[in-house]
């Protein structure tokens, strides 16, 4: 299995996150596994204006799953 740590703000998940220092973040933005045989699962994070995450968004794999934190 391979994973990418995207830091880059409006990055697409499918991409491959190139570096673009104006839009770098001190926050996880997203993250891509890929599955062998099995193509990809995605998780993308919300955050807060104090930079607490609010929200994840996983997508792909067998099912997709929003997990939100108070």
């Amino acid at each position: 299995m391979n994973t990418l740590y995207c830091y880059i703000a409006g990055a697409a998940t499918s991409g491959d996150c190139a570096a673009d220092k104006a839009k770098d973040r001190d926050t996880l933005q997203w993250s891509r596994h890929d599955l062998p045989g099995s193509g990809q699962k995605t998780t993308s994070y919300t955050c807060d204006s104090n930079s607490r995450f609010t929200k994840a968004v996983q997508a792909g794999g067998a099912s997709n799953t929003t997990w939100a934190f108070t």
